[in-house]
């Protein structure tokens, strides 16, 4: 197995690029992680989709990852790359990987490098659930919509017509007073990012602060 020393990674459920990552983010420091060189069509299945691992597989990964706080032990935590690009996993106990992370491009640079040095893995998997749709939006703007929505489904189950439909007249210019239609109008508004989008999150940021 090839190993990987001192890099950083910042897992979370959604791959955000080196230049997204947050000072607030946990940031891991690895001391050491195993490197899987696959072929392109193997790792950009794993890398837009949530994909199971075999247990036979996840156990060559004991003890094979550690950060250098405390000499941390990380079981399912492991590089893939084709040669061409590189991301890290992180599996649960059941070996579904549940998170991602890129890599500082220097440091990318490096083991992709180094990789081209070393065989072709190739690493047994099922794909669980497909990421039919790419997304495209910014960190900023993905948590933006997920404060949105999340500020709507309280209101959609507060029941609170009064300020949904205020709201629904100034973004839409007309009344509704239909709970539901008024919900599926904003989250199609939200999810589509209209030119009506810039209007409601001034509008919900305005809920929020009175």
């Amino acid at each position: 197995m090839t190993y990987i020393y001192d890099i950083l990674l910042n897992f979370h459920n959604k791959l955000y690029d080196f230049y997204e990552w947050n000072s607030s983010d946990q940031i891991l420091h690895v001391k050491k992680i195993p490197l899987f060189n696959l072929n392109s069509n193997d790792y950009l299945k794993i890398k837009n989709n949530i994909v199971k691992f075999p247990k036979k597989f996840t156990d060559k990964l004991h003890n094979s990852a550690i950060l250098y706080k405390k000499r941390k032990i990380i079981n399912y935590m492991f590089l893939i790359t084709d040669e061409t690009d590189i991301i890290a996993i992180k599996l649960n106990k059941n070996g579904i990987s549940i998170k991602k992370s890129t890599l500082l491009p220097e440091e990318a640079d490096d083991i992709i490098l180094i990789s081209k040095n070393t065989e072709k893995d190739k690493i047994p998997f099922e794909i669980i659930k497909e990421n039919i749709k790419p997304n495209f939006n910014t960190r900023l703007e993905q948590e933006k919509k997920e404060k949105i929505a999340k500020t709507l489904n309280t209101l959609f189950k507060q029941k609170d017509i009064n300020k949904l439909s205020f709201l629904y007249l100034e973004c839409f210019n007309k009344s509704e007073n239909n709970l539901k239609k008024i919900f599926c109008d904003f989250k199609n508004e939200i999810e589509t990012t209209t030119k009506n989008y810039n209007k409601i999150i001034d509008f919900f940021n305005l809920i929020k602060k009175g």
